[in-house]
């Protein structure tokens, strides 16, 4: 791999690690929150709840996938390379 591929890589790959961890953590949250009531209802084992999030995991990776490499390319176009940044 060359030099600029690695640079370029490397910027790309920081904004999508962020976005995909964040919309994971969102999902999990979200779905958390929305299912707690019947969770506690059916008297739902830790277990059971992590069966759970396992089984609409694949989905979710893929719908978090999609909106994080989009996101991830907008934000590493955005970022100022150091090579064109000015120098006083």
């Amino acid at each position: 791999m060359s030099l600029p591929d690695r640079h370029v890589f490397r910027h790309f790959l920081q904004p999508f690690l962020l976005c995909f961890v964040g919309f994971m953590a969102i999902w999990f949250l979200v779905d958390l929150s929305d299912n707690l009531r019947d969770f506690v209802e059916a008297h739902a084992t830790f277990r059971q709840v992590c069966g759970h999030c396992v089984a609409q995991l694949p989905p979710v990776i893929l719908l978090s996938l999609a909106v994080s490499l989009l996101l991830a390319r907008y934000f590493s176009r955005r970022r100022p390379l150091a090579s064109r940044t000015p120098t006083a």
